[in-house]
């Protein structure tokens, strides 16, 4: 069975479309935990609207996309995990499509491509993705950037088991949740617009505090010894002080 968890927060606008993406998927072996983050417009009503069973609604005081993504986990009971934000909407194969992809063991991450769609379904733009190996990740990521979007991704639940979402960022949770994952587990790139992004005008990315949006850059950088964040150097057969001035 598949776990998707739905963080929901004023999203009254966009929310029946994207309930209904999840309903009328072509795998239907799931259950859909939409957590309410303290909405205060029609998100709840709407919500209730609808009488699947498969549907656990779960209400919080407003605390943050991550602690209701984190409280979704302690409640999923499938053995993959999909994350789905309130604006935007999932094609109707895509859960077939990922979980078709998990053939073996040491596989933790399926993810896709993305279309970046307006407010009103129009496209903006396409977001690739790629495949990368373990050992490059960390590199790219301060290099370029993150090769996984979060709201793309199937995981296996095992990838959660000491593993959860850090509250304390506000902007990048997800990729420093890809980060640490990575370490451990291989992923699978899917490239196929299996996901419909929605940009507008209430987006946490469009967040402007550089500390803010610097922060899981700056924790992944604490977080990680010098000979990972710098591996080009020949870090075993030069002298340590000659490879530290290096880095």
């Amino acid at each position: 069975m598949i776990s998707v968890i739905m963080p929901v927060y004023n999203a009254e606008k966009y929310i029946k479309q994207s309930i209904e993406s999840i309903l009328n998927q072509s795998e239907q072996d799931f259950e859909l935990i939409i957590i309410n983050d303290g909405s205060t417009d029609k998100s709840e009503e709407i919500i209730k609207s609808f009488s699947d069973k498969r549907i656990k609604y779960i209400y919080q005081k407003n605390s943050g996309a991550a602690t209701a993504r984190n409280k979704g986990l302690d409640s999923a009971l499938g053995d993959f995990i999909v994350f789905q934000d309130a604006d935007d909407f999932s094609l109707p194969c895509r859960f077939e499509i990922l979980k078709r992809h998990f053939k073996t063991s040491n596989i933790g991450i399926v993810h896709s491509d993305m279309l970046i769609i307006n407010e009103d379904n129009s496209p903006l733009g396409y977001w690739q993705s790629r495949s990368m190996e373990r050992n490059r990740v960390l590199r790219f990521f301060l290099k370029v950037g993150t090769f996984i979007n979060g709201s793309s991704m199937m995981l296996r639940k095992e990838v959660f088991e000491d593993l959860r979402y850090d509250t304390t960022l506000k902007i990048g949770e997800d990729t420093n949740l890809i980060l640490i994952a990575l370490k451990y587990w291989d992923s699978v790139h899917v490239p196929e617009p299996l996901y419909f992004y929605r940009k507008h005008s209430n987006n946490t990315t469009k967040e402007k505090d550089y500390n803010t949006l610097a922060l899981h850059v700056q924790r992944t950088i604490e977080t990680n010894s010098i000979k990972d964040l710098i591996p080009e150097i020949d870090w075993k057969n030069e002298l340590n002080v000659d490879c530290e001035a290096k880095a």
